[in-house]
């Protein structure tokens, strides 16, 4: 069974908005909603997969006890695709 979607708070909002608009299209993935408090986006050409939704967190400040702070990770077929993002 498929993991429909993931919920993420995010500070500097736009900073991220931005820095998911580039990434996301090289992962496969499509804007789905981009409001003014939160974006979302999913596989491209209606594939199955998971929905990132990325809303404006309420609460500034950085505390490693908080929820949320864990990293967001892809799976990619290769080192040398990994490196091929990064230059993108």
């Amino acid at each position: 069974m498929a993991l429909g979607h993931i919920g993420i708070n995010i500070f500097n909002f736009e900073e991220s908005r931005s820095y998911y608009s580039l990434l996301m299209p090289l992962l496969s993935y499509e804007l789905f909603i981009n409001d003014d408090d939160q974006f979302a986006y999913r596989p491209r050409e209606n594939k199955v997969g998971t929905y990132l939704f990325f809303y404006a967190a309420e609460v500034p400040g950085f505390d490693q006890r908080r929820v949320g702070i864990q990293p967001l990770a892809f799976m990619m077929p290769s080192r040398e695709s990994v490196t091929n993002l990064h230059k993108s």
